[in-house]
């Protein structure tokens, strides 16, 4: 005890005496508290931002040189995913376990301070170093970009669409459809950002466009909705005649100007114009003839049209009435006139009628459907010059009409009034002023007949056979003369019937005059006119040209016929032209009175 109290004495007396140290700083540094560092962190890839799908390997290193590196974290949005002391090493993102969109990883390292402390280099002072990048994920299923805009531009149609913006981009395809058709396509871009596209032949119409976006990671083409733009496609405004029956047609213009190449306005058989000024829409047709309405087409050509299947023709028709007062229509298939009462007779499929030849109104109708069995080249109705007697074959009955009522007054079997009963085929052609019927048929081994019934007597007068059918049979007026194809025959005054002397090529345009006791013949550029009675020449009339067919009009006594596509009109008083019209296909019109009737259309006057 006694030693440990000396010892404590002698330590407090060293404490007393001990000297003072008073440090002088010659051995002192001063250290930077914010060193420099030098730090290298990579990512692989090296992007600033990394767009995934599906799987990546993320490969990652760190450098810091002259330290030491105390371990590292990879961390995606604040979540660490990855960590360890190594210098360098990868991690295998797995995309799915994360939301599609962006994304932050970050790389962060535990470093010293570097300052050259004792805390620093007893490793009491760290730092930590960290870099940052985005991370895309675009897990969802491909999806097609929109069209944003069609519009006209600079005389031209542009296209706009979205820019797509997922992965695996390989290209755009443009289709393009018109109206109803079917889409083709007209171009392809594999540039990303080239979202717009120049149609260069589009000039108005109707027109349809589809994006499709091919991308590696889809098998089929992802389409967009559908776009549609319509410019009204030029077309018809005005149709007008002139004084001398011009035909003027204006109509409007496109304004895709840098597409347009002309414009090709044409109406079958044979009215066709074309314009190359994209201004030029006034057409002018000269007379393009009477009785015919037209159904013109008018197209607007782009100037690509070798550039299949990106070229497409727009056009638009309208239907352009005939010059002329519009009548009818009524559907005829024959349609007689009958000057004695003013009245025309029309016979169809359906109906008979009787129009009123100067109101052009329908005064009586009759319904007949199914009761005619109509063949082509056979006649089932007749009506006699002066209106008196009218027959009609109805359901293989022969009735007699009332012309005013068109009803039936009386009804005759064929087998009655025919000497034989096996007839086929059965045609009236005509009936005389005297209640004379021409009719045809053929019977047994074809043996065909044409006969001439007197109906108020239900007698048969006269009958010629022929190999031909049909016949041409035709009696004339008065009853006493009748034609059986080429041959011409005359009521002799002891009843039989005596061939006349013609020639053949006489018969053949032979007509009975409907209201004069006469028969004509044409032959070259002459028409001759007989008596039926004796058969001496009443008169000849010389014409411009051959005519190919001809009619003789009971109300003013013209005679008018076609030849090389015009219609010729002649006074036979005086044998003088009366008008001529061109652009007439025979059988388009009749002459009736002071009129021109184009069939079922329009008339003009004479």
């Amino acid at each position: 005890m006694k030693k440990l109290l000396l010892l404590l004495y002698a330590a407090f007396l060293g404490l007393c005496f001990a000297c003072e140290y008073r440090p002088s700083g010659e051995h002192f540094e001063e250290i930077n508290p914010n060193p420099e560092i030098f730090a290298e962190m990579k990512l692989d890839p090296e992007k600033d931002t990394i767009t995934v799908q599906g799987n990546l390997k993320v490969g990652f290193s760190i450098s810091l040189p002259a330290r030491e590196l105390f371990g590292y974290q990879l961390l995606l949005d604040g979540h660490v995913i990855s960590e360890g002391n190594s210098q360098s090493g990868s991690y295998y993102l797995q995309s799915a376990q994360y939301t599609d969109g962006y994304h932050t990883l970050r790389l962060s390292a535990i470093t010293n301070l570097g300052s050259g402390s004792l805390g620093d280099k007893s490793g009491a002072e760290l730092i930590e170093i960290y870099r940052t990048w985005v991370i895309y994920i675009d897990n969802a299923p491909p999806s097609a970009v929109a069209i944003t805009s069609i519009a006209p531009a600079d005389g031209q149609l542009k296209v706009e669409w979205q820019r797509y913006t997922r992965m695996g981009f390989r290209q755009y395809q443009v289709l393009k459809s018109y109206g109803n058709n079917y889409s083709v396509p007209v171009t392809t871009i594999e540039d990303n950002a080239t979202t717009s596209w120049i149609d260069d032949a589009y000039v108005g119409g109707p027109v349809t466009y589809h994006i499709v976006t091919y991308a590696t990671n889809s098998f089929n083409g992802l389409y967009s909705q559908p776009a549609s733009y319509h410019y009204p496609s030029p077309s018809i405004l005005e149709a007008t005649y002139t004084s001398t029956n011009a035909l003027t047609i204006k109509f409007s213009a496109t304004p895709f100007y840098k597409n347009f190449r002309e414009y090709g306005l044409t109406s079958e058989p044979d009215l066709y114009h074309y314009t190359f000024g994209i201004s030029d829409t006034v057409v002018t047709f000269p007379d393009p003839g009477f009785g015919k309405n037209f159904t013109f087409k008018l197209a607007a050509y782009p100037r690509n049209t070798n550039q299949l299947p990106n070229w497409h023709v727009s056009f638009t028709e309208k239907q352009v009435a005939g010059y002329g007062t519009a009548w009818g229509p009524f559907g005829s298939q024959q349609m007689l006139q009958r000057p004695a009462i003013n009245q025309f007779f029309t016979f169809s499929n359906d109906y008979f009628k009787t129009i009123d030849a100067t109101t052009l109104q329908v005064k009586q109708s009759r319904f007949i459907n199914f009761e005619q069995s109509y063949l082509q080249e056979l006649n089932k109705n007749v009506v006699s010059e002066d209106a008196q007697y009218m027959y009609a074959i109805l359901k293989d009955v022969l009735h007699q009409l009332n012309p005013v009522s068109l009803q039936t007054v009386a009804t005759y079997q064929f087998k009655d009034l025919l000497p034989h009963t096996n007839y086929s085929n059965i045609s009236i052609e005509s009936v005389s002023n005297t209640n004379r019927l021409a009719l045809v048929a053929r019977g047994l081994f074809y043996r065909d007949s044409a006969f001439v019934v007197d109906m108020g007597q239900q007698k048969v007068l006269t009958k010629h056979r022929s190999n031909q059918f049909p016949k041409v049979a035709s009696i004339s007026p008065d009853g006493g003369m009748v034609r059986v194809n080429n041959e011409l025959y005359k009521e002799q005054s002891n009843g039989s019937w005596q061939q006349q002397a013609l020639p053949a090529h006489d018969l053949a345009s032979l007509k009975f005059h409907p209201t004069k006791p006469w028969y004509v013949v044409v032959t070259g550029n002459t028409v001759r006119f007989y008596a039926t009675a004796t058969g001496a020449l009443v008169k000849t009339l010389a014409t411009e040209a051959i005519l190919d067919t001809y009619d003789i009009d009971g109300a003013s006594g013209y005679l008018y016929g076609f030849a090389n596509n015009a219609l010729y009109i002649y006074n036979t008083e005086t044998g003088a032209l009366k008008r001529k019209l061109g652009n007439m296909a025979p059988g388009s019109a009749f002459v009736y009175n002071d009129k021109i009737f184009a069939i079922n259309n329009r008339y003009i006057p004479l």
